[in-house]
């Protein structure tokens, strides 16, 4: 009976969330960012083959033979 009673009120709240949203005199609040920051540059690496080709370290693919 408790679940019911706990689906029956988050039923009513969305309902509510509803109707304020499709009220003709609604307006959406608009969502603010956060300010981006900027990336931090890459450090060099001696000779590092990953770096060097640009090709990510991994299992090379398999070729259709």
């Amino acid at each position: 009976m408790k679940k019911v009673t706990g689906a029956l009120d988050a039923l009513q709240g969305a309902l509510g969330d509803m109707e304020t949203v499709l009220a003709d005199d609604y307006v959406a609040t608009p969502k603010e960012r956060k300010p981006r920051q900027p990336r931090a540059p890459k450090a060099e690496t001696d000779g590092g083959a990953p770096s060097a080709t640009g090709k990510k370290p991994g299992r090379p693919k398999k070729s259709a033979e």
